[in-house]
């Protein structure tokens, strides 16, 4: 099994250059290996705008299933019996 270590570091000079002594003394040792990747930013920004988003999502998504479920019921109200046709007029992708 193999362990991985990611350290997370600032983009200014004091730290890159902190970084690749740190890579020097790695290579040194033969133990390890180390590549530099870069992390894209977020679509949405910071943290606090994600967490919104998906609080509203949620949110959304339960008003959906509620009103699903009130259509379902008012379909089987209208529905003339026998009542089981209703069940297949609800049946999505079958």
């Amino acid at each position: 099994m193999s362990d991985f270590c990611l350290i997370s570091v600032p983009l200014d000079k004091t730290s890159l250059t902190s970084v690749e002594k740190l890579k020097r003394s790695i290579k040194k040792t033969h133990m390890a290996s180390c590549w530099r990747f870069t992390i894209p930013d977020l679509k949405v920004g910071i943290l606090d705008s994600l967490l919104s988003v998906s609080d509203r999502l949620s949110k959304l998504d339960m008003l959906t299933e509620s009103v699903l479920k009130k259509t379902c019921q008012c379909l089987k109200e209208v529905m003339e019996p026998p009542r089981d046709k209703a069940q297949e007029s609800i049946l999505v992708n079958g």
